[in-house]
């Protein structure tokens, strides 16, 4: 029977010992590693063959997230699971988009450890369930400000004018910009704060903001 060889990541021995604990009574797992931080797992990984990395995120010299990056740098094969405390978007995002394969949080027992790393191990991905709810929940969140984005129907030339206004640009420096007239300038901005129903650039921020226009400047 092949086993699954795993490093385990965290800050805290505790941590550490209470999942060796775990593993170790399972046949199919095989821990080669423990690290106190990203720094110590990125050197195991290199050294030894692995295929999973469970780990913690907020860690000194390396975060999990970095660590998640690196690893995936060196090796797409090995899959990541992150085992936080954190169940916060900030956290939970950061980890998703580095390239995690399985979130779980420090609650979890031994039965759903296990059934995420024979998922995640087997090219599924896993999260808790507390976790894929916000995940669920940003989603829809995101997707409905990108409906009501839809309905405003802000032109990309608006887009474009509207980034230069919250980085604070005259309407002669926007045209210059953009290689267009204040005059134009001017029309657009006027469309802008009709279309968007703000009247000064605050207004103007704040709707840039929630509705994610800002994320390609």
């Amino acid at each position: 029977m092949k086993q699954i060889r795993i490093i385990i990541v965290d800050d805290h021995q505790i941590m550490i010992d209470g999942l060796l604990a775990i593993l170790q009574r399972e046949e199919n797992i095989k821990v080669v590693g423990v690290a106190l931080n990203g720094l110590k797992a990125l050197e195991l990984a290199k050294n030894e063959e692995i295929d999973i990395i469970l780990t913690d995120i907020s860690m000194p010299e390396m975060s999990g997230v970095q660590l998640t990056k690196e690893i995936k740098k060196y090796n797409k094969n090995i899959q990541v699971i992150a085992l936080s405390m954190f169940n916060d978007s900030h956290n939970i995002n950061q980890m998703l988009e580095a390239g995690i394969s399985g979130y779980l949080l420090k609650n979890t027992g031994n039965e759903e450890l296990m059934m995420a790393i024979n998922k995640v191990y087997n090219g599924g991905i896993y999260y808790s369930e507390e976790v894929s709810d916000l995940i669920l929940k940003n989603y829809t969140s995101s997707n409905q400000k990108r409906v009501e984005l839809e309905k405003v129907n802000i032109t990309d030339r608006e887009r474009e004018i509207i980034i230069l206004i919250t980085k604070e640009y005259s309407n002669a420096q926007i045209a210059s910009e953009l290689f267009i007239s204040e005059r134009t300038v001017e029309t657009h901005r006027k469309n802008i704060y009709r279309k968007t129903n703000t009247n000064n650039i605050v207004g103007l921020i704040k709707f840039a903001y929630e509705h994610n226009i800002l994320e390609k400047s």
